[in-house]
């Protein structure tokens, strides 16, 4: 499919200006390297998302790609998306609006009715980058090897404010399993790399794209990564990412259980436990997001019941063990259970006895009370790079 021009588009909405609403990417250089460049497919998942998937459709759509397939796979939305899409319908290869079982179920369809060589999805509240397309394909021609490659990705808001920015940087599988540095929109896979893998697991709902990243990583897929912005990640409290955020932590958990109970190798024991650290750090993040004191406890209990379950490996890790009980009285005090946390911050301190454990102050300040230790964390985490790193 030929992207369209601005001028073939529809016109943008009022008050709208810029990318993608006024601007376009360049589409310009030699026509024969043009010619060569791979077909990229683009799956959009979609439900009721009216409020930003005009945005979203127009991103794909300005790339000025040559070679570009453009696929929607609505779910059944009810708030004006069709009518959206259907706006659009001249420039897209596919869409339907039909009930699925999830995105994941979308994704697959989509990816199933897709013929390009090198495969994305776009979710229908992000935002492609100007000229993210032509870089993506240009690199696939220089690397025909790549089975998966990413890219940088800037943080927005509802209303499309620049909050943060998600630094991407070379990976393998022990260092994806212990921290995720693909960001899903700016992430780009041949076809061979898809179904090699086995495609996208349809009983994930939250890590879907994580999981993908290491099963092909697993698969010995060549990654490759380019220090350029090339999306706009929304994240914002209605949305999957900023709604859920135990959810993630969970799936995360269990995927972790089933890898390792399936890979015995005292070699990956640092990893697996570093693995494990991340999925319950995953999951405690939602204590700054309006989780409810249950559940926060019983992601305690949970971890706590994981410690020991695992203890002779981490008599090899003790670093990581006091690291786990710091964070598991912190979690406590910050609840108000003053005695249980300073018996997990002891615990911390007995396991390492360096005067950097930051177990040693909170369990000092623990003596002074709920309302003291909440003031004194809140403030911690503003002043110290080392706690903020220590607490997300």
């Amino acid at each position: 499919m030929r992207c369209p021009t601005f001028s073939d588009l529809p016109l943008p909405l009022p008050g709208r200006s810029g990318w993608p609403w006024t601007e376009e990417s360049p589409n310009h250089g030699d026509t024969n390297a043009r010619l060569s460049l791979p077909r990229i497919s683009i799956v959009m998942p979609s439900l009721n998302q009216a409020q930003f998937i005009e945005e979203a459709i127009r991103s794909v759509l300005l790339q000025g790609y040559d070679d570009l397939e453009f696929i929607i796979m609505d779910g059944g939305s009810t708030d004006g998306t069709i009518d959206i899409i259907k706006k659009y319908e001249p420039w897209l290869s596919f869409w339907v609006s039909e009930r699925d079982h999830g995105q994941s179920d979308a994704l697959n369809k989509g990816f199933n009715r897709s013929t390009g060589d090198i495969l994305a999805w776009l979710n229908s509240d992000d935002i492609y980058c100007m000229g993210a397309l032509r870089s993506v394909g240009r690199c696939y021609q220089l690397h025909p090897e790549t089975g998966l490659l990413y890219g940088d990705s800037e943080v927005i808001d509802a209303n499309g404010a620049v909050t943060d920015r998600i630094k991407g940087q070379e990976a393998d599988l022990e260092s994806l399993l212990v921290r995720n540095v693909i960001p899903q929109p700016s992430a780009f896979f041949s076809r061979t790399a898809f179904e090699k893998s086995g495609g996208i697991n349809t009983d994930l709902h939250f890590i879907m794209d994580y999981e993908l990243w290491l099963r092909m990583m697993m698969q010995g897929i060549r990654s490759y990564y380019i220090s350029q912005l090339l999306s706009q990640f929304r994240w914002y409290q209605v949305s999957k990412s900023g709604s859920y955020s135990t959810q993630f932590g969970y799936e995360y958990l269990s995927f972790v259980e089933k890898l390792f109970r399936d890979r015995q190798n005292d070699r990956l024991i640092k990893t697996k436990l570093k693995a494990f650290h991340y999925a319950f750090t995953m999951i405690m993040a939602c204590n700054g997001r309006g989780a409810d004191d249950d559940d926060i406890l019983r992601a305690l209990v949970l971890w706590t019941q994981h410690l020991e379950q695992y203890l002779d490996d981490y008599l090899k890790d003790p670093k990581l063990w006091a690291d786990s009980l710091y964070r598991i009285g912190n979690a406590y005090c910050l609840q108000g259970d003053m005695r249980k946390g300073r018996r997990y911050l002891s615990k911390s301190i007995e396991v390492d006895k360096r005067f950097d454990n930051m177990a040693i102050p909170g369990w000092l300040v623990s003596y002074l009370g709920n309302h003291a230790y909440g003031w004194y964390a809140s403030t911690l985490q503003v002043a110290s790079p080392l706690a903020r790193r220590l607490q997300s």
